[in-house]
C-alpha cells in the first residue's frame, strides 16, 4: 500500500536567507542553503509527524512562530511550497492522503503551494511476478 513519507519546506526567495535559517530551531532539519541568488532553503521537521496533516500543521506552526525579521524573508519569498512525498505500491489498494479545511486554511495564510511528489514503487518490494 503507497504511504505517505514526509513533507519538505521549498522556499525560494532574492534575499539571503540568513533571518529566516536563524530563527529555525531544533525542530527542523536544513537539508539545502543555497548561497548564492536565487536562494534556495529545503528543510522538513526534524521529526516526522504520524500522518500528513500533522506534519503539515506542525509546519504551519513553525512558520507562524517566526520572529519578524524571518517572517518578513518568507514574505517576500518569491516560491514557498509544501512538498509532500508519497511513496507508491505495486498493490491494487489505494491510499487517501487527506488535510482538513483549518490546515488547508493555514497553509493558504501563510502563501504555501501544495506539492506532490509521487515515487515510483520500489522492485524490490513488488511481487516476482510483477518484476
Amino acid at each position: 500500500m503507497s504511504y505517505f513519507l514526509n513533507v519538505d519546506l521549498d522556499v525560494e526567495a532574492a534575499e539571503d536567507p540568513e533571518p529566516f535559517l536563524a530563527a529555525l530551531d531544533e525542530r527542523v532539519l536544513v537539508l539545502r542553503s543555497d548561497r548564492a541568488p536565487p536562494h534556495l532553503v529545503c528543510l522538513e521537521l526534524s521529526r516526522v509527524g504520524r500522518d500528513l496533516e500533522a506534519t503539515a500543521v506542525d509546519l504551519c506552526t513553525v512558520l507562524e512562530l517566526l520572529p519578524a525579521a524571518a517572517r518578513a524573508w518568507w514574505d517576500r519569498a518569491s516560491l514557498r511550497d509544501f512538498n509532500v512525498g508519497i511513496q507508491a505500491a505495486t498493490g491494487p489498494e489505494a491510499a487517501e492522503f487527506l488535510m482538513g479545511p483549518p490546515t488547508l486554511a493555514r497553509m493558504a495564510a501563510l502563501g504555501v503551494r501544495l506539492v506532490l511528489t509521487v515515487y515510483a514503487p520500489d522492485p524490490v518490494d513488488a511481487p516476482a511476478s510483477e518484476r
